[in-house]
């Protein structure tokens, strides 16, 4: 593997559809999320803090926070233009609580230093525009300002940053590839 994604593995998948955010319980599935639930668009669960989670939902577009394993959800995006679209991907820091990294679904990156009260465009180097329709956020274990961003583009879907998300360049190292999703390792 290149040496340059270390500990980041590549995984072209079949994104399934998700009905909604669930929580299991004596063999029930209850719905959760904004309006009783919906279609997902991306997940992301707080590593350090537990019950917080941040979506981005198909019938309501902007990233959605819950704080309390998602039986109330509120809206935490102050600063993501409308224009965004659907929130495709999210992450969370690893190391922060408060840095979130959002990916529209024009292929823009927003980022909260605190906890989705407000965002900031943070797309320095990524294509100005074009859309995706999959997409993913990773954070490179052990290098909590080293990110990649992918979404399944034709060419130049996977883009990395060292400067937690000030700068991204092209990194595909896989030429010709479509990839679909990240997972870190």
């Amino acid at each position: 593997m290149n040496p340059h994604v270390s500990r980041v593995a590549i995984i072209a998948t079949v994104l399934l559809a998700l009905s909604g955010v669930a929580r299991a319980g004596n063999d029930v599935w209850t719905p959760l999320g904004p309006d009783g639930g919906g279609q997902i668009m991306s997940l992301a669960s707080d590593p350090l803090v537990p019950g917080t989670l941040y979506g981005g939902f198909l019938s309501e577009r902007g990233v959605w926070k819950t704080t309390d394993g998602g039986d109330y959800w509120f809206r935490a995006d102050a600063g993501i233009p409308t224009g965004a679209g659907h929130i495709l991907a999210l992450g969370v820091s690893p190391g922060d609580s408060n840095v979130v990294f959002a990916l529209g679904s024009n292929r823009q990156v927003y980022k909260t230093t605190n906890g989705g009260t407000s965002w900031a465009a943070a797309s320095a180097g990524l294509p100005a525009d074009g859309s995706g329709s999959r997409a993913s956020i990773v954070f490179e274990p052990g290098a909590p300002n080293t990110l990649y961003v992918s979404w399944n583009m034709s060419e130049g879907s996977l883009f990395k940053s060292t400067d937690g998300g000030a700068n991204w360049e092209g990194h595909d190292p896989l030429p010709s590839k479509i990839v679909r999703e990240l997972v870190g390792a």
